[in-house]
């Protein structure tokens, strides 16, 4: 699949002067302090920081999880702010996709039932929509266990399902919070290639949060979140 061409100059991903504060006691805590993001379709950006340092935080707001205390979040060319009930959540629907941690895959479904959901949930589950479900597993090496309930596959499979799920709604902005940290390093790794190729292959803007730094050489650009910043991996970052 080529990348969609009236993604190519879309901003796909922006988060403008991101700022998160929650109460703390008496005082104010600050998650994220005016972060700035950018990522374009087809870029694949990956996000390291110490435990706490609010990576989680900063994906629930890139996924319209979350409303940030200010600053701006443009997803596929929209601007967020201002949005509200319905209208955020088809756009989030429409054009954002998480992959988490674990697959969070339904036990009771088979791998081609979690991919059909998908369209099903959209109201798109037609026969066109089957043969895609079954496409993209073979695409992504499940062709062959796509009739498999997640207990008859191995964790990387599972998250391999969950990559596939994410896929079948076609967004511009896909997210994964720590996708490999269950995982053996030569299964994290062909996961990691996974995500990259299929960035690449459809023009994607993929955020990857990951804690083994082996993998940067598979992103874009990266970046170390400190201090609820963003800053380049490649600068110093005081320890914590």
């Amino acid at each position: 699949m080529t990348p969609d061409p009236r993604k190519e100059h879309a901003v796909a991903l922006h988060l403008d002067d991101v700022t998160v504060t929650v109460p703390d006691g008496d005082d104010t805590l600050t998650i994220l302090d005016r972060a700035r993001l950018a990522v374009a379709p087809g870029e694949l950006v990956t996000i390291t920081g110490a435990s706490g340092s609010g990576k989680s935080t900063l994906l629930a707001v890139a996924g319209l999880l979350r409303r940030p205390t200010s600053g701006e979040v443009t997803v596929a060319d929209r601007p967020t702010a201002a949005l509200r009930g319905r209208d955020r959540t088809a756009l989030r629907r429409d054009s954002i996709a998480i992959v988490f941690q674990a697959a969070q895959v339904f036990p009771s479904l088979t791998a081609v039932q979690q991919l059909e959901l998908v369209a099903h949930i959209r109201g798109e589950l037609d026969g066109a929509a089957r043969r895609r479900a079954r496409d993209l597993l073979d695409l992504l090496g499940l062709g062959g266990r796509a009739d498999q309930l997640p207990g008859h596959l191995s964790g990387g499979e599972r998250q391999r399902v969950g990559i596939a799920r994410a896929l079948m709604g076609e967004p511009a902005v896909l997210l994964a919070d720590e996708p490999t940290a269950a995982l053996d390093p030569q299964r994290a790794r062909e996961v990691m290639e996974l995500l990259a190729a299929e960035t690449r292959r459809r023009g994607l803007a993929t955020v990857v949060v990951i804690h083994d730094p082996a993998h940067l050489d598979l992103a874009d650009r990266s970046y170390v979140l400190h201090g609820g910043a963003l800053q380049p991996a490649t600068a110093a970052v005081p320890s914590p």
